[in-house]
């Protein structure tokens, strides 16, 4: 980790590429959890290398303080992330995704989302959050559900779509950014339920990233 002293900025370097964090609040100060930050890493770029554009954007999903019982593992998000994905697969969205769990001063935990999607068939992130918020409410329940569970004003703030092309590392560089604030320690459970992962993602289709690729972004 390297920390950019005269402005604050927090930094990263992975194969030589200089890749800034989170570090706009006070959570970024407890650091991140790098695992998290080396999946990130390779989501994105094993997805560049087999999609000439990438529409990336991030989602959070909450419990209601009002609910009395919710499943203290992930069987939930287990659940709404199959079959978000699912229904994307179906549309050609070819979705990557990686998800944390966290929990700040509420009793319920909550869960942040990142999204990959095929930037040729996808540009605006309103056909996934309506999905989104389908799912998460069948998890949730009719009777305690409200569409403010699913924060999605980072969807539209932060959406960003990256193209493999020259230019490409600063689009990275902003990508990456973005989703460094769910490797953050803050908020992350110390103790977690017997067999409860504290993230998921999905499965890498390639192990090497193009030659193509990395001289764009080394250029």
């Amino acid at each position: 980790m390297i920390r950019n002293t005269t402005y604050g900025e927090v930094y990263c370097s992975r194969h030589g590429i200089l890749l800034p964090l989170y570090s706009s609040s006070e959570k970024a100060r407890m650091g991140f959890a790098s695992d998290i930050l080396d999946i990130g890493y390779d989501i994105f770029l094993n997805y560049l290398a087999a999609h000439s554009k990438a529409f990336f954007f991030t989602l959070n999903l909450h419990y209601p303080e009002t609910m009395p019982f919710y499943p203290l593992d992930n069987s939930d998000m287990e659940r709404f992330i199959a079959a978000l994905i699912q229904n994307l697969a179906r549309k050609n969205y070819d979705p990557a995704y990686l998800w944390v769990r966290e929990r700040d001063n509420s009793e319920h935990h909550h869960y942040h989302v990142a999204l990959w999607l095929n930037g040729n068939e996808i540009q605006h992130p309103q056909r996934v959050i309506d999905e989104v918020i389908a799912l998460w409410g069948q998890c949730v329940g009719k009777e305690f559900f409200t569409a403010g569970l699913v924060h999605y004003d980072g969807a539209y703030r932060y959406a960003l779509m990256l193209r493999r092309q020259p230019g490409l590392l600063l689009e990275f560089q902003t990508g990456f950014r973005t989703f460094s604030y769910l490797a953050k320690q803050y908020s992350k459970e110390i103790q977690l339920p017997v067999r409860c992962r504290r993230y998921g993602y999905s499965q890498l289709k390639t192990e090497r990233h193009s030659n193509e690729l990395m001289n764009i972004l080394l250029s």
